[in-house]
């Protein structure tokens, strides 16, 4: 995710979040945690796509 996506980019993170990690409502989560799930959410993302 890019600074420059703001709310955006927050949104989108928290859908990837939501889908690939089943965690309903990940705007509860800590700033920290939130960090590392989005990360792992946005790896398995790109881990699915890129070979289609």
């Amino acid at each position: 995710m890019d600074e420059r996506d703001g709310e955006d980019g927050i949104r989108k993170a928290d859908a990837l979040i939501s889908h690939y990690l089943h965690i309903p409502h990940p705007e509860t989560l800590s700033d920290e945690v939130w960090c590392d799930k989005a990360g792992q959410a946005q790896w398995l993302h790109r881990q699915l796509h890129q070979s289609a």
